[in-house]
């Protein structure tokens, strides 16, 4: 569990990859605060990640050779891990840019997220790793990359 700060109470049960936000708000007065008003929302990983799969994975694997699937969700940052296959020619940065966009522009549930991190797979660079995965064996990550969305957010 993760303390009192900022607007979020973030509770992980990782066992069934699923978070619970509570947001709360402070009642005006002095400064011990007064949780006057909650609620819960609750964000299933696997299902989230089945939808991407679906709508958009399938076309970023087939046209580009990126693959991605999400990892998990808190205090507004999005945790991804992607994998770089055969198709891509552009640098990790380019595909970072362009997989966390994605997220963040067609999942309604990341649309208040100020920022992103990446965790790379280099298929196309080390195709053994392709295999590993395929057997159900996490490989290591080859790097990570990060993105802030908007800066307007932190003003």
């Amino acid at each position: 569990m993760s303390e009192l700060k900022g607007k979020e109470y973030i509770i992980n049960d990782l066992s069934k990859s699923i978070f619970y936000y509570i947001k709360y708000s402070y009642s005006s007065g002095p400064s011990y605060g007064i949780i006057s008003a909650f609620s819960i929302d609750v964000m299933n990983i696997e299902e989230i990640n089945r939808k991407h799969y679906i709508t958009q994975d399938i076309y970023y694997r087939v046209g580009y050779g990126l693959s991605s699937k999400l990892l998990r969700f808190e205090k507004g940052i999005i945790y991804l891990e992607m994998e770089v296959r055969r198709k891509w020619e552009k640098s990790y940065n380019a595909a970072v840019f362009e997989i966390s966009h994605c997220w963040k522009k067609e999942h309604p549930e990341f649309q208040e997220a100020v920022a992103c991190k990446v965790y790379v797979i280099d298929s196309k660079k080390y195709p053994y790793k392709r295999t590993l995965m395929h057997l159900g064996i996490k490989p290591g990550y080859d790097g990570v990359k990060g993105i802030l969305y908007d800066s307007k957010k932190f003003s």
